[in-house]
């Protein structure tokens, strides 16, 4: 499973594949951040969460090795991660229209 490290679902996701491999599933985790230093003005429980899961995983990564300087940054890492993996899982929230 790749995630780009998003808060809410997509770390969710990461600490269930990590919970999944301590039980023996032969899954792999990788992260793809947007850009270095993503994350870092986020509140500390949220970094210690993001920390938690790029830590485990399997693989860790950024799709720009700079620091965040355009909201370009984040659609070319979805775009990246969208044409460089076989399937996705989308979950849509019904009580909240337009956000998958």
């Amino acid at each position: 499973m790749i995630i780009s490290g998003q808060l809410g679902t997509e770390l969710w996701a990461g600490e269930v594949v990590i919970e999944l491999q301590r039980e023996g599933q032969p899954l792999k985790l990788g992260v793809l951040l947007p850009f270095e230093g993503y994350g870092e003005k986020w509140n500390d429980q949220n970094k210690q969460l993001l920390d938690n899961v790029t830590l485990q995983a399997d693989f860790m990564d950024y799709s720009s090795k700079q620091p965040y300087f355009s909201p370009r940054q984040l659609s070319a890492n979805q775009d990246f991660i969208l044409r460089n993996t076989e399937g996705c899982l989308l979950l849509y929230d019904l009580e909240h229209e337009g956000k998958p």
